[in-house]
């Protein structure tokens, strides 16, 4: 499961002025809502989540460049979990793997001295240039209430895109990163 993609995410208080023309005229509805729980690690490369309490999605950063985070999936694993699926997390809470159901992992997550954070997502995809750019309301774990997107396998087009709506005008912060900010502020 080695799917690279490149991302640029920010949290503006406003949409770019960039990007609205492009809402003006696009109608794209949002995708059903759905909770995160963010379960992370010390590693900040390491991004594991629970998506909608049916899988466990995790992706390890793999380098920056000109501004963009490049990110490998490592695994998507739906529960009950089994054994190994808990890598990269502690082997106090590897050892509970094979019973584990998303409630307990996040309890044992919090035990572990592990940062938990739930977070409410409706997000709204636009594709150009094959590049997701992805504009989402957020609610919980301290974050601010709305972060876009460019993300894609192309890094020259999620580049483009990124800079071509105004994204790179702010810091490139990705979900983690903005998780233990706001806990640590």
């Amino acid at each position: 499961m080695d799917i690279q993609r490149w991302e640029y995410r920010i949290w503006p208080r406003t949409i770019p002025p960039a990007l609205e023309p492009r809402l003006a005229t696009t109608t794209m509805p949002p995708e059903p809502a759905r909770t995160d729980t963010y379960l992370l690690t010390e590693d900040p490369d390491i991004m594991p989540k629970l998506r909608d309490d049916e899988l466990l999605d995790i992706k390890r950063r793999r380098g920056r460049r000109d501004g963009l985070e490049r990110w490998t999936a490592l695994k998507k694993c739906a529960f009950p979990l089994g054994p190994g699926d808990l890598w990269p997390f502690p082997d106090r809470l590897a050892r509970q793997s094979g019973w584990m159901r998303p409630d307990l992992l996040a309890d044992a997550a919090r035990e572990a001295g592990l940062l938990v954070a739930s977070v409410r997502k409706s997000r709204r995809l636009f594709e150009i240039e094959s590049t997701s750019l992805e504009i989402t309301q957020v609610d919980g774990g301290g974050l601010p209430p709305l972060t876009l997107c460019a993300e894609g396998e192309d890094f020259e087009a999620t580049r483009r895109v990124a800079e071509l709506y105004g994204l790179t005008d702010l810091p490139n912060i990705n979900y983690a990163a903005a998780l233990r900010e706001a806990v640590t502020s």
